[in-house]
Protein backbone atom coordinates (compact mmCIF):
# COMPACT_ATOMS: atom_id res chain seq x y z
CA UNK A 1 0.00 0.00 0.00
CA UNK A 2 0.78 3.73 -0.52
CA UNK A 3 -0.10 6.21 1.16
CA UNK A 4 -0.26 9.42 -0.53
CA UNK A 5 -1.65 13.00 0.18
CA UNK A 6 -3.53 14.44 -2.36
CA UNK A 7 -1.66 17.08 -3.96
CA UNK A 8 1.62 14.57 -4.45
CA UNK A 9 -0.90 12.32 -5.63
CA UNK A 10 -2.14 14.60 -8.75
CA UNK A 11 1.08 15.95 -9.51
CA UNK A 12 3.32 12.24 -9.30
CA UNK A 13 0.54 9.80 -10.37
CA UNK A 14 -1.98 11.66 -12.46
CA UNK A 15 -4.67 10.46 -9.49
CA UNK A 16 -7.34 12.59 -8.14
CA UNK A 17 -9.29 12.45 -4.57
CA UNK A 18 -6.94 9.15 -3.93
CA UNK A 19 -4.64 9.00 -0.30
CA UNK A 20 -4.31 5.31 -0.57
CA UNK A 21 -3.10 2.69 -3.58
CA UNK A 22 -3.16 -0.96 -3.03
CA UNK A 23 -0.40 -2.87 -5.84
CA UNK A 24 -1.35 -6.20 -6.60
CA UNK A 25 1.70 -8.43 -8.22
CA UNK A 26 2.92 -11.17 -8.62
CA UNK A 27 4.07 -13.68 -6.21
CA UNK A 28 7.51 -14.03 -7.31
CA UNK A 29 7.92 -10.12 -8.11
CA UNK A 30 6.91 -9.20 -4.64
CA UNK A 31 10.34 -8.50 -3.66
CA UNK A 32 11.41 -6.66 -6.94
CA UNK A 33 8.46 -3.98 -6.74
CA UNK A 34 8.25 -3.53 -2.94
CA UNK A 35 11.94 -2.36 -3.32
CA UNK A 36 11.45 0.01 -6.07
CA UNK A 37 8.23 1.48 -4.20
CA UNK A 38 9.95 1.94 -1.24
CA UNK A 39 12.82 3.78 -2.96
CA UNK A 40 10.07 5.63 -5.13
CA UNK A 41 8.46 6.47 -1.79
CA UNK A 42 10.78 7.35 0.58
CA UNK A 43 12.40 9.96 -1.92
CA UNK A 44 9.22 11.86 -1.76
CA UNK A 45 8.03 11.20 1.74
CA UNK A 46 5.58 8.68 0.98
CA UNK A 47 4.89 5.57 3.41
CA UNK A 48 4.75 1.99 1.87
CA UNK A 49 3.56 -0.84 3.88
CA UNK A 50 2.77 -4.23 3.03
CA UNK A 51 -0.81 -5.74 3.23
CA UNK A 52 0.46 -8.43 5.27
CA UNK A 53 1.44 -5.35 7.86
CA UNK A 54 -1.93 -4.58 7.65
CA UNK A 55 -3.64 -7.59 8.24
CA UNK A 56 -0.93 -8.42 11.36
CA UNK A 57 -2.18 -5.07 13.29
CA UNK A 58 -5.77 -5.66 12.67
CA UNK A 59 -5.21 -9.18 14.07
CA UNK A 60 -3.10 -7.62 16.66
CA UNK A 61 -6.05 -5.08 17.26
CA UNK A 62 -9.10 -8.03 17.20
CA UNK A 63 -6.94 -10.30 19.34
CA UNK A 64 -6.47 -7.18 22.39
CA UNK A 65 -10.65 -6.49 21.94
CA UNK A 66 -11.43 -10.07 22.43
CA UNK A 67 -9.24 -10.50 25.45
CA UNK A 68 -10.96 -7.19 26.77
CA UNK A 69 -14.11 -9.02 26.50
CA UNK A 70 -13.33 -12.53 27.84
CA UNK A 71 -11.86 -10.05 30.69
CA UNK A 72 -15.06 -7.87 31.06
CA UNK A 73 -17.05 -11.82 31.47
CA UNK A 74 -14.93 -13.07 34.11
CA UNK A 75 -15.13 -9.86 36.05
CA UNK A 76 -18.89 -10.21 35.84
CA UNK A 77 -18.93 -14.07 36.99
CA UNK A 78 -17.08 -12.90 39.67
CA UNK A 79 -19.22 -10.43 41.01
CA UNK A 80 -22.27 -12.71 40.00
CA UNK A 81 -20.64 -15.13 41.84
CA UNK A 82 -20.09 -12.39 45.29
CA UNK A 83 -23.77 -11.65 44.92
CA UNK A 84 -25.24 -15.01 45.24
CA UNK A 85 -22.63 -15.89 48.26
CA UNK A 86 -24.06 -12.48 50.08
CA UNK A 87 -27.75 -14.06 49.17
CA UNK A 88 -26.88 -17.33 50.28
CA UNK A 89 -25.28 -16.63 53.61
CA UNK A 90 -28.18 -13.54 54.10
CA UNK A 91 -30.72 -16.60 54.01
CA UNK A 92 -28.67 -19.46 56.23
CA UNK A 93 -27.66 -16.16 58.75
CA UNK A 94 -31.56 -15.60 59.34
CA UNK A 95 -32.52 -19.14 59.91
CA UNK A 96 -30.14 -19.77 62.49
CA UNK A 97 -29.71 -19.55 66.33
CA UNK A 98 -28.57 -15.86 67.81
CA UNK A 99 -26.15 -17.55 69.61
CA UNK A 100 -23.68 -18.68 66.51
CA UNK A 101 -21.24 -16.21 65.88
CA UNK A 102 -22.05 -15.04 62.39
CA UNK A 103 -25.57 -13.77 63.56
CA UNK A 104 -24.32 -12.04 66.91
CA UNK A 105 -24.69 -8.65 65.49
CA UNK A 106 -28.16 -9.50 63.70
CA UNK A 107 -31.38 -8.42 65.70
Amino acid sequence: MVYLEGQTARRLLNADGVDMFVVTTAAGALADVEAQLKSLCGDRGMMVHSFADLRQHVDDLMRGVIAGLWGLLALGLIVGAFGIANTVDDETCWNRPASWPCCASWP
